[in-house]
């Protein structure tokens, strides 16, 4: 159902955003497993500019499509860069999913 799978992208998205705050690569393409290699160079070079990392996203619509589904993501991360100065930074993106295999896989962030 529609309601359900919102809820299911949510959780998607929450995982996500724990691996980003876990600031390691291993554990963020454990959950978007088709990230790019600049979308992977862009977050490695974040991870070594941080210390502390706090990512909160929340998602603010889903359109279904079938398997596929696009949600718009909002929220902030929050951090202290390696030199002791904290920002936060605001983070708007479309996530795409595909149902696979039972449950909703990230596909594709942009």
């Amino acid at each position: 159902s529609p309601a359900n799978a919102a809820t299911e992208i949510g959780t998607v998205i929450e995982a996500y955003a724990r691996a980003i705050e876990s600031r390691d690569m291993g554990q963020l393409r454990r959950v978007y497993t088709t990230i790019t290699s600049d979308q992977a160079s862009a977050f490695s070079d974040f991870f070594s500019s941080t210390r502390a990392l706090r990512a909160v996203l929340a998602v603010r619509n889903v359109q279904l499509d079938g398997n596929k589904a696009t949600a718009h993501v909002e929220g902030t991360y929050e951090f202290t860069t390696t030199a002791g100065r904290v920002q936060q930074q605001p983070v708007t993106f479309q996530a795409e999913f595909r149902h696979d295999g039972g449950s909703w896989r990230l596909v594709n962030v942009r």
